[in-house]
């Protein structure tokens, strides 16, 4: 097992149009992958990935991206502990993929990106409990604390529950 290696979007560019026979595994979940992505790209979410890791093939060397990078890590320690040959986690994701003005497919998908949901729901939340804190009663700034307290845990520990649990909402899953 060769380990961990990471890449550029230049360096993932130049292997795609040299047309390297790799596997470019993009790890994000379904709304985000229908909406854009690289042609060519192998499509498994990370959510899925411990399930449906046979669909990869390790003895190519793998090039994992997602939108930034987080995911992309995680999926390529799965790859590894699976015995894949050589993993690379391609730098900035998607988004410097389109940063370096590479072109992306446009899907037919007109759902927000996860992230997009899930701040969204988090800034609802908190002006709702401001919002009956001031209205109903005091008790319901614990609401907006809640929220706050969660948005801290994510950024500290690079998890996100809401995003967890939105990934399994109907409108995020693939159309059959």
């Amino acid at each position: 097992m060769s380990g961990l290696k990471s890449c550029s979007v230049e360096e993932l560019h130049g292997l795609i149009q040299n047309n390297t026979d790799a596997v470019i595994l993009d790890v994000r979940e379904n709304v985000e992958y229908g909406a854009e992505y690289i042609s060519g790209t192998q499509h498994v979410p990370l959510s899925v990935l411990s399930d449906k890791i046979n669909e990869v093939d390790i003895k190519k060397s793998i090039y994992v991206l997602c939108a930034s990078g987080a995911r992309a890590q995680k999926a390529a320690s799965q790859l590894l502990n699976k015995n894949a040959q050589s993993v690379y986690v391609v730098k900035g994701g998607i988004s410097a993929w389109k940063e370096n003005g590479y072109y992306v497919e446009k899907g037919g998908s007109r759902v927000w990106a996860i992230d997009r949901q899930v701040r969204g729901i988090a800034g609802f939340l908190v002006l709702i409990g401001l919002v009956l804190s001031y209205a109903v009663h005091p008790y319901f700034i614990g609401l907006s604390a809640f929220v706050a307290c969660g948005l801290v845990f994510s950024a500290l520990t690079n998890t996100c529950g809401m995003a967890l649990l939105l990934t399994k909402m109907p409108w995020n899953q693939k159309k059959q």
